[in-house]
Protein backbone atom coordinates (compact mmCIF):
# COMPACT_ATOMS: atom_id res chain seq x y z
CA UNK A 1 0.00 0.00 0.00
CA UNK A 2 2.75 2.42 0.87
CA UNK A 3 4.90 2.00 -2.07
CA UNK A 4 2.16 2.51 -4.16
CA UNK A 5 0.68 5.98 -3.66
CA UNK A 6 2.17 9.13 -2.46
CA UNK A 7 2.54 8.72 1.40
CA UNK A 8 2.73 12.75 1.98
CA UNK A 9 -1.03 13.33 1.04
CA UNK A 10 -2.48 11.06 3.94
CA UNK A 11 0.12 12.94 6.31
CA UNK A 12 -0.26 16.72 5.87
CA UNK A 13 -1.57 18.64 8.94
CA UNK A 14 -1.00 15.15 10.98
CA UNK A 15 2.24 14.61 10.84
CA UNK A 16 3.97 16.57 8.01
CA UNK A 17 3.31 20.21 6.89
CA UNK A 18 2.79 22.43 4.34
CA UNK A 19 5.67 23.64 2.74
CA UNK A 20 3.51 26.45 0.76
CA UNK A 21 1.86 28.80 3.62
CA UNK A 22 -0.44 31.28 2.66
CA UNK A 23 -4.17 32.40 1.64
CA UNK A 24 -5.80 32.15 -1.55
CA UNK A 25 -9.34 32.10 -3.11
CA UNK A 26 -10.62 28.60 -4.76
CA UNK A 27 -9.87 30.90 -8.41
CA UNK A 28 -6.48 32.04 -7.56
CA UNK A 29 -5.18 28.45 -5.92
CA UNK A 30 -4.04 27.07 -8.76
CA UNK A 31 -2.50 30.06 -9.35
CA UNK A 32 -0.12 30.37 -6.61
CA UNK A 33 0.45 26.45 -6.34
CA UNK A 34 1.72 26.46 -9.85
CA UNK A 35 4.03 29.81 -9.30
CA UNK A 36 5.56 28.16 -5.86
CA UNK A 37 6.11 24.88 -7.81
CA UNK A 38 8.07 27.24 -10.68
CA UNK A 39 10.17 29.26 -8.67
CA UNK A 40 11.18 25.89 -6.99
CA UNK A 41 12.26 24.02 -10.55
CA UNK A 42 13.57 27.35 -11.88
CA UNK A 43 16.04 27.80 -8.45
CA UNK A 44 17.07 23.75 -8.76
CA UNK A 45 17.61 23.77 -12.43
CA UNK A 46 19.90 26.81 -11.94
CA UNK A 47 22.16 26.40 -9.11
CA UNK A 48 22.86 22.25 -10.55
CA UNK A 49 24.13 24.16 -13.38
CA UNK A 50 26.93 25.63 -11.03
CA UNK A 51 27.28 22.02 -9.23
CA UNK A 52 25.25 23.29 -6.30
CA UNK A 53 22.19 20.97 -4.61
CA UNK A 54 19.27 22.29 -3.35
CA UNK A 55 17.00 20.99 -0.67
CA UNK A 56 12.92 21.82 -0.56
CA UNK A 57 11.38 25.26 -1.23
CA UNK A 58 9.00 26.27 2.13
CA UNK A 59 7.24 29.85 0.87
CA UNK A 60 5.76 31.45 3.65
CA UNK A 61 3.60 34.80 2.45
CA UNK A 62 2.74 37.66 4.22
CA UNK A 63 1.00 41.02 3.68
CA UNK A 64 2.81 44.62 4.16
CA UNK A 65 1.09 47.62 5.57
CA UNK A 66 0.18 48.81 2.03
CA UNK A 67 -1.64 45.90 1.07
CA UNK A 68 0.84 44.45 -1.35
CA UNK A 69 2.22 40.29 -1.19
CA UNK A 70 5.57 39.90 0.68
CA UNK A 71 7.16 36.24 0.16
CA UNK A 72 9.87 34.54 2.35
CA UNK A 73 11.76 31.48 0.61
CA UNK A 74 13.58 29.10 2.85
CA UNK A 75 15.50 26.51 1.66
CA UNK A 76 19.07 25.17 2.27
CA UNK A 77 21.78 24.40 -0.32
CA UNK A 78 24.97 21.79 -0.57
CA UNK A 79 28.11 22.71 -3.02
CA UNK A 80 29.75 20.04 -4.60
CA UNK A 81 33.42 21.14 -4.66
CA UNK A 82 34.77 19.44 -7.68
CA UNK A 83 31.82 20.15 -10.01
CA UNK A 84 31.61 24.17 -8.75
CA UNK A 85 35.55 24.36 -9.63
CA UNK A 86 34.88 23.22 -12.87
CA UNK A 87 32.00 25.23 -14.07
CA UNK A 88 34.01 27.97 -12.33
CA UNK A 89 36.92 27.74 -14.14
CA UNK A 90 34.55 26.82 -17.50
CA UNK A 91 33.66 30.74 -17.25
CA UNK A 92 37.37 32.09 -16.22
CA UNK A 93 40.40 31.25 -17.73
CA UNK A 94 42.63 31.56 -14.74
CA UNK A 95 45.64 31.20 -17.75
CA UNK A 96 44.44 34.75 -18.56
CA UNK A 97 45.58 36.44 -15.58
CA UNK A 98 48.89 37.25 -15.76
CA UNK A 99 49.65 37.87 -12.34
CA UNK A 100 49.17 33.86 -12.28
CA UNK A 101 51.77 33.03 -14.28
CA UNK A 102 54.12 34.95 -14.21
CA UNK A 103 57.85 33.21 -11.77
CA UNK A 104 57.68 30.29 -10.37
CA UNK A 105 54.59 27.81 -8.12
CA UNK A 106 52.38 29.02 -10.85
CA UNK A 107 50.01 25.52 -9.52
CA UNK A 108 50.43 27.03 -6.21
CA UNK A 109 49.79 30.30 -6.98
CA UNK A 110 46.08 28.94 -8.62
CA UNK A 111 45.57 27.19 -6.16
CA UNK A 112 45.17 29.67 -3.58
CA UNK A 113 43.41 31.81 -5.95
CA UNK A 114 40.36 29.51 -6.09
CA UNK A 115 40.91 29.11 -2.21
CA UNK A 116 40.05 33.08 -1.58
CA UNK A 117 37.90 33.69 -4.43
CA UNK A 118 36.09 30.85 -4.42
CA UNK A 119 33.65 31.91 -1.72
CA UNK A 120 32.98 35.60 -4.04
CA UNK A 121 32.26 33.76 -6.25
CA UNK A 122 29.23 31.46 -4.48
CA UNK A 123 28.07 34.48 -2.65
CA UNK A 124 27.99 35.84 -5.98
CA UNK A 125 25.50 33.11 -7.45
CA UNK A 126 23.59 32.85 -3.80
CA UNK A 127 22.93 36.34 -3.15
CA UNK A 128 22.93 38.26 -6.45
CA UNK A 129 22.10 36.15 -9.40
CA UNK A 130 19.26 33.72 -7.91
CA UNK A 131 17.56 36.86 -6.28
CA UNK A 132 17.52 38.26 -9.87
CA UNK A 133 16.39 35.45 -11.72
CA UNK A 134 13.18 35.32 -9.02
CA UNK A 135 12.84 38.70 -9.21
CA UNK A 136 12.29 38.39 -13.29
CA UNK A 137 10.11 35.65 -12.90
CA UNK A 138 7.56 37.25 -10.33
CA UNK A 139 7.58 40.37 -12.24
CA UNK A 140 6.69 38.08 -15.68
CA UNK A 141 4.51 35.63 -13.81
CA UNK A 142 0.74 37.66 -13.23
CA UNK A 143 0.95 40.60 -15.98
CA UNK A 144 -2.86 41.35 -15.29
CA UNK A 145 -3.08 42.30 -11.95
CA UNK A 146 0.03 45.06 -12.13
CA UNK A 147 0.89 44.52 -8.23
CA UNK A 148 5.11 43.95 -7.82
CA UNK A 149 5.53 41.13 -5.56
CA UNK A 150 8.18 41.37 -2.83
CA UNK A 151 10.17 38.35 -1.61
CA UNK A 152 13.28 37.69 0.96
CA UNK A 153 15.43 34.79 -0.25
CA UNK A 154 17.00 32.74 2.71
CA UNK A 155 19.04 29.96 1.52
CA UNK A 156 21.12 28.36 3.82
CA UNK A 157 24.50 26.26 3.77
CA UNK A 158 24.54 22.54 4.60
CA UNK A 159 27.37 23.07 6.92
CA UNK A 160 26.25 25.49 8.66
CA UNK A 161 23.15 23.48 10.13
CA UNK A 162 24.92 21.49 12.89
CA UNK A 163 28.55 23.30 12.50
CA UNK A 164 29.57 21.04 15.29
CA UNK A 165 27.83 17.95 13.60
CA UNK A 166 29.47 18.42 10.22
CA UNK A 167 33.10 18.57 11.82
CA UNK A 168 32.20 15.14 13.06
CA UNK A 169 31.20 14.18 9.73
CA UNK A 170 34.56 15.18 8.24
CA UNK A 171 36.12 13.91 11.03
CA UNK A 172 34.22 10.17 10.17
CA UNK A 173 34.99 10.62 7.02
CA UNK A 174 38.78 10.95 7.23
CA UNK A 175 38.72 7.51 9.76
CA UNK A 176 36.32 5.46 6.90
CA UNK A 177 39.00 6.90 4.60
CA UNK A 178 41.65 5.50 6.28
CA UNK A 179 39.57 1.96 6.89
CA UNK A 180 38.21 1.01 4.05
CA UNK A 181 39.36 3.33 0.89
CA UNK A 182 37.90 1.40 -1.16
CA UNK A 183 34.51 3.04 -0.63
CA UNK A 184 35.64 6.13 -0.47
CA UNK A 185 38.14 6.46 -3.53
CA UNK A 186 35.54 7.58 -6.40
CA UNK A 187 35.37 11.36 -6.73
CA UNK A 188 31.16 11.28 -5.39
CA UNK A 189 31.69 9.24 -2.56
CA UNK A 190 32.48 12.44 -0.24
CA UNK A 191 29.01 13.95 -1.55
CA UNK A 192 27.25 11.24 -0.86
CA UNK A 193 28.61 10.45 2.65
CA UNK A 194 27.93 13.97 3.88
CA UNK A 195 24.45 14.51 2.05
CA UNK A 196 23.65 11.07 4.04
CA UNK A 197 24.35 12.03 7.12
CA UNK A 198 22.53 15.20 6.77
CA UNK A 199 19.51 13.89 5.54
CA UNK A 200 19.28 11.16 9.05
CA UNK A 201 19.87 14.35 10.90
CA UNK A 202 17.37 16.68 8.85
CA UNK A 203 14.99 14.10 8.26
CA UNK A 204 15.14 15.54 4.38
CA UNK A 205 15.73 12.72 0.91
CA UNK A 206 15.66 15.82 -1.61
CA UNK A 207 19.16 16.30 -2.16
CA UNK A 208 20.32 12.83 -1.79
CA UNK A 209 17.84 11.85 -4.71
CA UNK A 210 19.22 14.91 -6.37
CA UNK A 211 22.86 13.76 -6.29
CA UNK A 212 21.68 10.18 -7.12
CA UNK A 213 19.96 11.73 -10.55
CA UNK A 214 22.82 13.36 -11.24
CA UNK A 215 25.12 10.36 -11.07
CA UNK A 216 22.95 8.58 -12.97
CA UNK A 217 23.19 10.87 -15.60
CA UNK A 218 26.33 11.01 -16.44
CA UNK A 219 27.76 7.57 -16.44
CA UNK A 220 26.91 4.19 -17.77
CA UNK A 221 27.47 2.26 -14.53
CA UNK A 222 24.42 2.70 -13.02
CA UNK A 223 24.76 -0.25 -11.00
CA UNK A 224 28.21 0.55 -9.81
CA UNK A 225 26.71 3.77 -8.11
CA UNK A 226 24.03 2.11 -6.71
CA UNK A 227 26.08 -0.08 -4.81
CA UNK A 228 28.28 2.18 -3.95
CA UNK A 229 25.50 3.86 -2.39
CA UNK A 230 23.92 0.89 -0.56
CA UNK A 231 27.28 0.43 0.97
CA UNK A 232 27.26 4.17 2.30
CA UNK A 233 24.02 3.79 3.40
CA UNK A 234 24.39 1.23 5.19
CA UNK A 235 27.24 2.45 6.75
CA UNK A 236 25.76 5.86 7.41
CA UNK A 237 23.00 3.99 8.68
CA UNK A 238 24.37 2.14 11.80
CA UNK A 239 25.16 5.34 13.21
CA UNK A 240 21.84 7.04 13.99
CA UNK A 241 19.55 4.74 16.37
CA UNK A 242 16.80 6.90 15.91
CA UNK A 243 16.08 6.20 12.70
CA UNK A 244 13.62 3.12 11.40
CA UNK A 245 14.79 2.59 8.21
CA UNK A 246 15.56 4.36 4.29
CA UNK A 247 14.29 2.93 0.97
CA UNK A 248 15.76 3.59 -1.99
CA UNK A 249 13.59 2.63 -5.10
CA UNK A 250 15.14 3.29 -9.31
CA UNK A 251 13.20 2.26 -11.98
CA UNK A 252 14.16 2.12 -15.85
CA UNK A 253 16.22 0.83 -18.66
CA UNK A 254 19.08 0.82 -15.33
CA UNK A 255 22.40 0.44 -17.28
CA UNK A 256 21.10 -0.05 -20.41
CA UNK A 257 19.10 -3.58 -19.72
CA UNK A 258 16.13 -4.36 -22.66
CA UNK A 259 13.26 -3.80 -20.46
CA UNK A 260 12.59 -1.44 -17.70
CA UNK A 261 13.87 -3.00 -14.18
CA UNK A 262 13.53 -1.82 -10.62
CA UNK A 263 15.88 -2.20 -7.96
CA UNK A 264 15.33 -1.56 -4.03
CA UNK A 265 17.74 -0.32 -1.65
CA UNK A 266 16.39 -1.06 1.88
CA UNK A 267 17.96 -0.50 5.08
CA UNK A 268 15.90 -0.81 8.50
CA UNK A 269 11.99 -1.28 8.39
CA UNK A 270 9.22 1.02 7.15
CA UNK A 271 5.62 1.15 8.33
CA UNK A 272 4.19 3.71 5.85
CA UNK A 273 0.80 2.01 6.81
CA UNK A 274 0.70 4.20 9.82
CA UNK A 275 -0.38 7.93 9.38
CA UNK A 276 0.78 9.05 12.60
CA UNK A 277 4.24 8.25 11.47
CA UNK A 278 6.33 11.27 10.29
CA UNK A 279 7.27 9.93 6.68
CA UNK A 280 9.44 12.15 4.31
CA UNK A 281 8.93 11.17 0.97
CA UNK A 282 10.75 12.68 -2.80
CA UNK A 283 10.36 11.55 -6.22
CA UNK A 284 13.10 12.54 -8.78
CA UNK A 285 13.59 12.33 -12.70
CA UNK A 286 17.08 11.10 -14.35
CA UNK A 287 17.02 11.56 -17.77
CA UNK A 288 19.92 9.19 -19.02
CA UNK A 289 21.37 7.90 -21.79
CA UNK A 290 19.12 5.23 -22.19
CA UNK A 291 15.91 6.66 -20.85
CA UNK A 292 13.92 8.21 -18.05
CA UNK A 293 15.06 6.70 -14.82
CA UNK A 294 12.65 7.46 -11.51
CA UNK A 295 14.00 7.39 -8.43
CA UNK A 296 11.78 7.52 -5.45
CA UNK A 297 13.00 7.53 -1.23
CA UNK A 298 11.07 6.87 1.79
CA UNK A 299 12.64 8.01 5.03
CA UNK A 300 10.75 6.96 8.22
Amino acid sequence: MGTKIQPIALRLGQSVSWKSNWQAQSDEYADMAFRDNQLQELMRNFLRQHGILMGDLYVQETINDNGSTHLILTSTFYTRKRPFLTAFKRKNNLFEIKQLNRGRRRYAKRKGFLRQYISFALNEIIKVKTPALIRNFLDNFDLTKNQQISFELRLINVHKVGRSHSKKIHWARRITKRKNPRVMRTPYSRDMYFLLHKMFLLHNTTMVGDLIATLLEKTKKHHLVLNRVEELMKMVYEQYGEINGVRIQTKGRIAGSKRKRKRVLQVGKLSLQKIDSPIHYTCHKSVTRFGVTSIKIWLA
